[in-house]
């Protein structure tokens, strides 16, 4: 295939042709099943179908994680092997070189990952002392942002390219097994212009369904311009096309009438989380983007489903069985991306429950949810609890126990007026920067989204990243509509949109845990900086790892927040970590890598280290 490159061990030099047989057992449906039984494998992106990120190693624990010691470190290539380094195709979003937010996995000795420009590596690290690179994959993708990471099933390792194809990979050798291009033609009934450039950033889901099918996820994040986003299904056996769910409904389908104007077309809903994976209901369960435009709720009147909400979708078949709105009509960048986590409460309920950006945790009880679809007629979640997270939220007075909507929430209302703008104006009432009002919590100091979480079952305890500042903004410009009051479709990615003057309000940074049963917060520990990608990592150890920009990765007790170990590779971090083990031995590794930039704190500043992607790889000495 022309996009198909393998760099064998051989071409890397000599050394290498005398490295054992690089086979590892197949991951089967029953390990993914039972992911939690290996803990010496790491073989999904969060640990398990549920999300937890709680390994249950403990070999490094409180009282010897002081020890840890860099044990190897390999280069995985990035936009370091390319010439002149690699800016051309950037999508929107950023711009610079592509940070390495790809979570590597682990089976049998071998790691498996890929950079920022969709280039897999199997790495043979069965020594423990060093990391041998087996083969490298490298799809040649035309378009490019951050990678999370790839997938395993059977015999083979899956990657959704940046530029839209699902690929999988013979696991021993690197040979492309098929290759699938999934690139979405724009939506059934749309005139929007801008669904050109589709690109990916969120690693494959592999899952075995109900009715027996082996099945690959590929998630569409975003366009170049405005445009719908979706989540399909691929066969993992033959690369077959099954399914494309869109995030925003279009005429005909249920909840397209929470947007008025046409403004459907252009709603957002990118899906770059990484789902939950429910096999008892045969679902999986996933967040979506912020609405777009993203400042400007009085563009799209309405409720504006399924974007910023959860949704759940049968994996046969791609049906949307149920969702969530935690913010109706939301103007914010609410991207509702991080990791929903499954669990059971102690009366015997079945929980979903996951950080929203917008400062509150919320639980919903899957079975109930799934039990009030009706053919054609997804169900609103059946809500159980919201809990604060954050110190402060200023843009609602609270969340309804009954209903789980804010308080200011009027169903009659098609432009929703939250608190945060006094007088129950709306954004475009209170136009201009001489008009600027506190928000909080504040996105712009990366309050959660992508970062992950960690659910550990034992101590009832959920811990995240977590923004304790605010933002000073106002809208300053608004999307065009035409003289009806309608979407102008032939502006649709032509500059139509708004814009919105803010400063952050920097109050630091903290690490939080949440009772699961009770809702109760604990703030654990502080941090002076604003920032975080990596999210956390927890073991049986005790212990929760952390990334941060400016190259640390650090452990902290977790049940004190107290830091027992800090170690600087010199490269930002904003991928998270996983742990795996070898022999009885407990490795933790991350993948360090990032364009290079400024991010301030108070006070003085952290600054994000610019460098060519590194996995760096911690053990006990000895």
């Amino acid at each position: 295939m022309r996009f198909q490159t393998v760099l064998k061990a051989a071409l890397a030099g000599a050394a290498l042709l005398t490295v054992l047989p690089a086979n590892a057992a197949p991951v089967t449906a029953e390990r993914l099943l039972n992911a939690d039984a290996e803990s010496n494998n790491w073989l999904m992106i969060h640990g398990n179908y549920s999300n937890w990120r709680n390994s249950r190693l403990s070999q490094i624990n409180k009282s010897n994680v002081g020890q840890l010691v860099p044990k190897f470190s390999v280069a995985v290539g990035g936009w370091a092997t390319v010439k002149d380094g690699y800016v051309g195709n950037r999508t929107g979003g950023g711009t610079g070189k592509p940070k390495e937010e790809t979570i590597p996995l682990a089976n049998d000795g071998f790691i498996y990952t890929e950079d920022g420009l969709s280039k897999v590596m199997k790495i043979d690290v069965r020594s423990g002392k060093r990391g041998q690179i087996v083969w490298r994959f490298d799809p040649q993708t035309s378009i490019y942002r951050n990678r999370k990471g790839v997938g395993l099933m059977n015999d083979k390792v899956y990657v959704s390219t940046g530029d839209m194809r699902a690929i999988a990979l013979n696991a021993d050798t690197g040979e492309v097994v098929f290759e699938t291009n999934v690139v979405a033609p724009v939506q059934k009934g749309s005139t929007a212009k801008s669904h050109d450039r589709q690109y990916s950033t969120a690693a494959p889901r592999l899952m075995r369904s109900k009715a027996g099918k082996n099945i690959m996820t590929v998630s569409e994040t975003g366009t170049l311009g405005w445009g719908n986003h979706w989540i399909a299904g691929v066969d993992a056996d033959t690369g077959k096309f099954l399914w494309r769910f869109w995030s925003i409904p279009a005429p005909g389908e249920p909840g397209n009438e929470t947007w008025k104007n046409d403004a459907w077309m252009t709603g957002g809903g990118g899906f770059w989380g990484f789902p939950a994976f429910d096999p008892t209901t045969n679902v999986l369960i996933t967040g979506t983007g912020d609405c777009f435009p993203t400042s400007d709720p009085e563009f799209r009147p309405g409720d504006n489903l399924y974007c910023a909400s959860t949704v759940a979708l049968d994996i046969d078949t791609g049906e949307l069985k149920w969702y969530f709105s935690a913010t109706p009509n939301e103007r914010w960048d609410l991207d509702s991306t991080n990791n929903r986590h499954l669990w059971t409460a102690l009366d015997g309920t079945r929980v979903v429950s996951n950080f929203e950006r917008q400062g509150f945790w919320y639980n919903h009880d899957i079975d109930r949810s799934i039990a009030g679809f009706k053919p054609g007629v997804p169900a609103r979640a059946t809500f159980l609890r919201a809990s604060q997270y954050v110190d402060e939220v200023t843009w609602t007075k609270g969340i309804d126990p009954k209903t789980g909507y804010p308080v200011e929430y009027d169903p009659k209302l098609v432009v929703q007026r939250y608190a945060d703008i006094p007088g129950g104006k709306t954004p475009r009432q209170n136009l201009g920067a001489e008009n600027m009002v506190v928000h909080c919590p504040d996105w712009g100091n990366q309050n959660i989204s992508m970062e992950p979480s960690v659910l550990d079952i034992g101590r009832r305890m959920a811990f995240a990243t977590v923004a304790d500042s605010c933002s000073m903004s106002a809208l300053t410009a608004f999307a065009a509509l035409d003289a009806q009051g309608n979407v102008a479709a032939a502006r649709i990615g032509k500059g139509a949109g708004a814009t919105s003057a803010s400063k952050d309000v920097e109050r630091g940074f903290s690490i939080v845990g949440i009772n699961i049963d009770t809702g109760a917060r604990k703030k654990l520990a502080k941090f002076p900086w604003n920032g975080n990608e990596s999210g956390l990592l927890g073991t049986e150890g005790g212990l929760l790892f952390v990334g941060w920009f400016n190259g640390d990765i650090q452990a902290l007790d977790k049940d004190t927040g107290v830091v027992l170990w800090t170690y600087s590779t010199g490269i930002a971090i904003s991928a998270g970590i996983m742990t795996f083990a070898i022999d009885g031995k407990q490795y933790i590794a991350v993948q360090a890598g990032s364009d290079a930039g400024p991010v301030s704190d108070a006070p003085g500043e952290q600054r994000a280290l610019g460098g060519a992607p590194v996995l760096y790889v911690f053990g006990l000495p000895g």
